[in-house]
């Protein structure tokens, strides 16, 4: 059997100073929040306003797990995409996450189950 073809979609963002840590990287805990930003853009692409939907059904989707390969450090105004692509959505929602620098190779991944 074919495996259905899940959707993808990547935004553009810069790292800002804010992100950063005193190592002058961007702190791992804003790799989320990119895969977040991803997230929600990917479910807009899709015809989904995440809040809205919320508001409207007595469904959601909370984050149960992550993983992150962390393999080069953002720096600050690093320009970078962010990949979000479904991998699963049958009873559960399984997701991939890939950030690429726009001047340099994979800087995390990330897989997140909702």
């Amino acid at each position: 059997m074919a495996r259905p073809a899940y959707p993808s979609h990547a935004i553009q963002l810069a790292v800002a100073f804010h992100d950063l840590d005193p190592l002058q990287i961007v702190w791992h805990g804003n790799y989320l929040k990119y895969f977040d930003q991803a997230r929600f853009a990917l479910f807009d692409h899709c015809g989904i306003d995440l809040h809205h939907y919320s508001q409207e059904h007595p469904y959601l989707f909370p984050v149960t797990k992550t993983a992150t390969k962390h393999i080069l450090p953002l720096r600050y105004r690093d320009e970078f995409i962010v990949r979000a692509t479904v991998r699963e959505a049958h009873i559960r929602i399984l997701l991939d996450f890939a950030i690429r620098r726009l001047s340099a190779p994979t800087a995390a991944v990330c897989t997140v189950k909702k």
